[in-house]
């Protein structure tokens, strides 16, 4: 059988390499085609991907922003009613001897210290306002990592 197709070869061998480079150059062109076709699907699935995150980091940033409000203005009403409605401070009983239980200034030495502690009402008002903003800051930063 080989020697039947060896004249055949010598005979017509470039027409078996133009029907071979064809063959290797269809076979090329579709496989090129293939890549391109599914480079183009990964191409539109990554924009819509791209645009779907984007859509939705705008509705989380959205949604922070609202929190931000909200807390904002809750805080500012809560402390208007607290500076409204600031806390009583009750006198300290008197002694036996007729002393309060709170020193008087000392001097000299034991001296105020360059920051006094003010009186016992803005001391109270001091410490709610604090507490109030500190609660209102740990609701936000809660509800800010819950979105």
């Amino acid at each position: 059988m080989i020697p039947v197709l060896l004249p055949l070869l010598r005979q017509f061998w470039p027409y078996f390499l133009i029907a071979g480079l064809v063959a290797s150059n269809a076979a090329t062109w579709h496989l090129y085609r293939g890549e391109v076709h599914e480079f183009d699907a990964y191409r539109y699935a990554a924009e819509a991907a791209a645009a779907l995150a984007e859509q939705e980091y705008e509705a989380v940033v959205e949604r922070q922003k609202r929190v931000t409000r909200e807390t904002e203005n809750g805080w500012k009403a809560a402390l208007d009613y607290v500076r409204a409605h600031p806390p009583r401070v009750q006198p300290l009983p008197a002694d036996a001897s007729g002393q309060t239980g709170i020193s008087v200034s000392t001097s000299g030495i034991d001296g105020a210290g360059a920051y006094p502690i003010s009186a016992a009402g803005e001391l109270a008002a001091d410490c709610a306002e604090t507490t109030l903003k500190l609660n209102w800051l740990q609701n936000w930063a809660e509800r800010q990592q819950s979105q």
